[in-house]
Order: structure tokens, then C-alpha cells, then sequence
């Protein structure tokens, strides 16, 4: 993935990389709202709002991490999320606590956005009494600030399910590991994964028909 991706800069020492992919989100966004400049300029600063909202997710494992002692190598922003790279090998060992520290690395992301989403909703009430913060739809680009607040509730819940490997099943895993070795964790938090794909998949058919 690294060498598909281009450095960016830094944030807490912690390199930031964009995968080449990602491009092709811009390029989509800017194609579709291209006979109205305005609307263009919209659409990319909604990307910029996922955009920044993915970056800080992810600093939000890798800093919780680091003070674990796990040193984060970087993070590389996708076009469906981001991925944060850890340098386990170089791990502080911690064999009696380290679900309890997995736990909280995959934890860290999700609450990230959820404080983010809940810091901006409170800020938009408070300065513009009567914003339709619930009007529908919750996320588009003709509605950045209520965007703002909801890309980041759905980006904190989505990662929560306990559907390995988002974010919950990987503090899953970590409950399963105190009583099983990490590879047999693995395999049942992926087993649970499995179920709920298969039912989103009858949830999504059974909508759309």
C-alpha cells in the first residue's frame, strides 16, 4: 500500500500518506457537479470533511497506541477510510494486559469522531439557534455544517459494529484473546464479521425491494 501512496506531511511525527486511489474520489466528485462551479467547489469540501474526519479517526488509534507503547508507522487515507500502520514488532511486550491495550487502540478511532460529531453539533445550536441539524438528507453538499456533524456519527458507529475488521471487532478479537490464542481470536471475531455482512446484505435486498 505504500507504494501506492504519496506522503502528504506529518502530524504528531506520524506520516500521513494518500493512496493514489483516492484521486479518483476527487476526480468523481468534481465530474458530477461540474456544470455548476459552485456546487464543485461543495463537493469537494465535503470530501475535505470526510477527508479530515478519516485523518483524525486515525490519528486517534495511532497517538492512543504510541502511548501504549506501539509505535505508529503511519497512516494511509483510502477513498472508503483509512488504515494505521503499527510497528508491533517494536512493541513494549505487555502479555497480562495487551487485550486491555487493543481494546483501546481500536476504540480510540470511533470515539474520536463521536466527540467530534458531538463538539459540533453543540457548537452549531449554540451559534445558530433553529439549525435543521435533523433535516434530511443528514450528509451532502448543500448542507456542509450538518455534514460535518453526521459523516462523523457515521463514521464513529459504522467502525463500532462488532464486525471484524472494522474498529469493534477488532476490540473484540482483543476479549476473545484473554481465554484463546490470537489466531483462534481472530477466526471467531471474523466468523461474527461473516454473520453481520450476511445481514446487512438481506437488510439491503429487503429495502430495496
Amino acid at each position: 500500500m505504500r507504494s501506492w501512496s504519496i506522503p502528504v506531511g506529518r502530524l504528531f511525527g506520524i506520516e500521513i500518506r494518500i493512496h493514489l486511489t483516492f484521486l479518483f474520489l476527487l476526480v468523481f466528485v468534481w465530474s458530477t457537479a461540474a456544470q455548476d462551479a459552485s456546487a464543485a467547489m461543495r463537493g469537494l469540501a465535503l470530501v475535505g470533511i470526510v477527508f479530515g474526519s478519516v485523518v483524525l479517526h486515525e490519528l486517534g488509534h495511532a497517538l492512543v497506541a504510541r502511548g501504549s507503547g506501539i509505535p505508529a508507522k503511519g497512516i494511509i487515507l483510502l477513498p472508503i477510510g483509512g488504515v494505521t500502520i503499527l510497528d508491533e514488532v517494536h512493541a513494549i511486550p505487555d502479555p497480562v494486559n495487551a487485550w486491555k491495550r487493543d481494546i483501546r487502540v481500536a476504540v480510540a478511532g470511533p470515539l474520536v469522531n463521536l466527540c467530534i460529531a458531538a463538539v459540533s453539533a453543540l457548537a452549531i445550536v449554540t451559534l445558530l439557534p433553529g439549525f435543521p441539524l435533523m433535516a434530511k438528507p443528514l450528509v451532502h453538499l448543500s448542507a456542509l455544517l450538518r455534514s460535518l456533524v453526521w459523516v462523523n456519527v457515521y463514521l464513529g458507529l459504522f467502525n463500532l459494529l462488532p464486525a471484524y475488521p472494522m474498529d469493534g471487532g477488532r476490540a473484540l478479537r482483543a476479549m476473545f484473546s484473554r481465554r484463546m490464542d490470537l489466531v483462534h481470536a481472530t477466526q471467531r471475531a471474523v466468523r461474527i464479521g461473516q454473520v453481520f455482512s450476511t445481514l446487512f446484505m438481506m437488510v439491503g435486498i429487503l429495502i430495496s425491494t
